[in-house]
């Protein structure tokens, strides 16, 4: 929820996106973890090369297929990054883990520190929504810092 949410609450601020399908790619794009949960990127080192996407395939083939439509074929724009929209709900989605990243720093739960110092290398692709989002989050990590 938190993607599909940042995706819809930034998009509207990028000049030529259509912020629908980018929400409607953010919905789908995690969705087979309903069905098998969310792998660590690890994890598919053990597992035969494409099993874990054919795996996804067939999860969102199963959950969507009673609502017709789209779904599937947003899944394949967001694997692929082919789309303007596919490519800024993959810059949020990274930007999501670095907004949870700071929020649990500041209640003080976990080390975070890994994560919330990637700020300073995050590369925003251009959307200039995610980039101030990522002036913010440094400019307040600098202000904590020094005071």
């Amino acid at each position: 929820f938190h993607l599909a949410f940042l995706v819809w609450a930034l998009g509207g601020q990028e000049e030529g996106l259509d912020r629908s399908r980018a929400v409607e790619i953010a919905l789908v794009h995690d969705l087979a973890e309903v069905r098998f949960g969310d792998l660590p990127r690890t994890a598919a080192h053990y597992l035969p090369d494409g099993a874990k996407a054919s795996a996804e395939r067939a999860a969102l083939g199963d959950l969507l297929s009673p609502l017709g439509g789209d779904g599937l074929a947003r899944f394949e724009d967001y694997q692929a990054g082919g789309s303007l929209e596919a490519r800024f709900v993959k810059v949020c989605d990274r930007l999501q883990l670095l907004v949870k990243a700071v929020a649990y720093s500041r209640a003080g739960n976990g080390d975070t520190a890994e994560i919330v110092d990637s700020v300073h290398g995050f590369d925003a692709q251009g959307f200039t929504s995610v980039e101030k989002v990522v002036r913010e989050m440094l400019s307040e990590r600098a202000s904590r810092s020094h005071g």
